[in-house]
């Protein structure tokens, strides 16, 4: 009898040690992209890892599909923007440090390329939105691009408005969560199914829509799923004001990522 109890008492914390395991498990597959965030990643530390990207975007009335591919070896890339009809409608090439964007391209029809300033389109290449702005700091007006926001816009817009994302799971952290940004567990559509991740939720700011503050000026809903511990936006939709008071929505579905091997 005396056995039968122990290894009934055994057997319950076996169970009790599972289903606990199994919670750990679970929550931190959730809050992979959050602390994939928190590292704050630099640009290489996404690009470097990921062969190609594949999204369609939409914005006003058209939709664009954006193909990337990105060798990290040599840290350079191409982007072709196909339109509704499937022809090209753009061609960028473009490459990279470990911080930043050094060299940026647009492929004429004739095959010529025209220069981009590299540090007046870092952001655009980071967040899929370009800011035109004055010498006196003054938006004169908002445009999509196509970058690599799915990877990279959520430790953009963070890094930019100072958002600390291990608040919202380090209950340690003495610094609170900023009170326009809410996060909640979900299950996110990834190529091939559904994987546990996080929506983000960053409601934008009445701040003047100056240089300063732009980036307060935007609003974030993106659905986050790691990818071997890089964070991906599988849905994401970015709102900002533009000069006239109006709002621009770029909504973004990624279809496929593909790691270096």
């Amino acid at each position: 009898m005396v056995s039968l109890v122990r290894a009934l008492i055994a057997t319950l914390l076996l169970l009790t040690l599972a289903s606990a395991t199994a919670g750990l498990w679970v929550y931190y597959s959730h809050i992979s992209p959050l602390r994939a965030l928190a590292s704050k990643p630099s640009l290489a530390d996404v690009l470097d890892g990921v062969e190609s990207l594949v999204y369609t975007m939409d914005f006003g009335n058209a939709t664009w599909r954006v193909e990337i591919v990105n060798d990290g070896s040599v840290r350079s890339g191409l982007i072709r923007v196909y339109g509704d009809g499937g022809g090209i409608l753009a061609e960028y090439r473009f490459n990279y440090t470990r911080s930043t964007l050094i060299w940026l391209a647009r492929v004429e029809a004739n095959g010529n390329l025209t220069f981009l300033n590299p540090l007046e389109y870092y952001e655009a290449f980071a967040t899929n939105i370009k800011f035109h702005q004055a010498e006196d700091g003054s938006i004169l007006g908002v445009e999509p691009f196509p970058g690599i926001a799915p990877l990279y816009a959520l430790t953009y817009v963070g890094n930019a408005t100072f958002i600390e994302w291990s608040a919202f799971y380090d209950p340690r952290r003495a610094t609170s969560p900023p009170q326009w940004v809410n996060i909640i567990f979900s299950k996110v559509r990834v190529e091939g199914g559904e994987a546990r991740g996080v929506e983000v939720f960053i409601e934008p700011q009445q701040t003047p829509l100056t240089a300063n503050f732009k980036w307060y000026n935007v609003g974030v809903h993106a659905k986050l799923a790691s990818l071997s511990r890089i964070p991906v936006a599988w849905e994401l939709t970015l709102q900002t004001q533009t000069p006239t008071g109006d709002i621009l929505y770029i909504r973004i579905n990624v279809e496929n990522v593909k790691l270096r091997p």
